[in-house]
């Protein structure tokens, strides 16, 4: 008698818990008429800015620097001298790595015109020596 009624509510459980979960597939969420995320909120809103976002940080920039202004990369930012000069300015060595000669650069060495200094320690950039220097940035960075 017990087997039958253990039984017996292990079916009703089942059952329930089936039924449970059906109402709840059903429930209207995420229907066309009430969506949990709106179509024009993906088109017109969220897919622009993760478009944004993901130039900005694949995309080289072009940065104007004067005379004593510093630029501190995060690690991996890359960095192109183009126009004018600059100093590495970095706490310690490598100051930054230079990609074009496969070396480094310490802390006050030149930047050479149109190598390409990648940031690997933290904190680490270059200071502009000459006013309206251009360097092309891909990024995060800071300028103080």
């Amino acid at each position: 008698m017990q087997k039958k009624i253990a039984w017996i509510l292990a079916f009703a459980l089942v059952a329930a818990v089936s039924f449970g979960l059906g109402a709840v597939a059903s429930g209207g969420f995420g229907t066309q008429s009430d969506p949990l995320v709106s179509l024009s909120y993906l088109t017109d809103t969220l897919t622009p800015q993760v478009l944004d976002e993901v130039t900005r940080e694949l995309e080289f920039r072009v940065v104007t620097l004067n005379n004593g202004q510093t630029l501190t990369g995060q690690v991996g930012c890359e960095v192109l001298l183009r126009i004018g000069s600059a100093v590495c300015a970095a706490s310690d060595s490598p100051g930054l790595v230079d990609s074009t000669d496969a070396s480094n650069l310490n802390n006050g060495g030149a930047l050479v015109t149109n190598h390409l200094y990648l940031v690997t320690i933290q904190g680490h950039g270059f200071t502009a020596t000459a006013n309206g220097t251009k360097v092309l940035v891909k990024g995060s960075y800071t300028i103080s």
